[in-house]
């Protein structure tokens, strides 16, 4: 079974999160900001990173950049309600995209988020 790390501070939306994926077949880790899931990385075993940006503690951004110096590999989404990143994103998001594609960023998808679609990338980007 493949592990997923998940870290949301809204706990409604974390908990969707959990249950999509559990639906899906994942085996789930769940924390409300990057303190907690820098703790679970270090005990367990992830196949895959999604994370919010805006975190209290440790947000989002300083999570990925403190986990990708020992964790290259592992495929990151970001779920975002603040950010519009991509390639339509206007220049003042640029430096933002070009941050997140080096801490290996697969994808930035904007609340509302479609769970199936999600858990789908997700079961995909292991596969590859």
């Amino acid at each position: 079974m493949h592990t997923v790390l998940c870290l949301e501070d809204d706990r409604d939306l974390l908990r969707d999160l959990v249950e999509e994926l559990e639906d899906a077949g994942f085996r789930v880790l769940a924390g409300e900001n990057g303190r907690e899931g820098l703790e679970l990385l270090a005990e367990n075993h992830v196949d895959v990173i999604i994370t919010d940006v805006m975190m209290p503690e440790v947000d989002g951004l300083e999570f990925l950049q403190v986990s990708r110096e020992n964790r290259t590999n592992i495929p990151v989404f970001v779920v975002s309600a603040g950010y519009s990143v991509g390639p339509l994103a206007g220049s003042a998001t640029a430096s933002l995209f070009r941050l997140l594609e080096d801490l290996g960023v697969r994808a930035v998808l904007q609340k509302p988020v479609d769970l199936q679609k999600l858990a789908a990338a997700a079961a995909e980007a292991i596969e590859t």
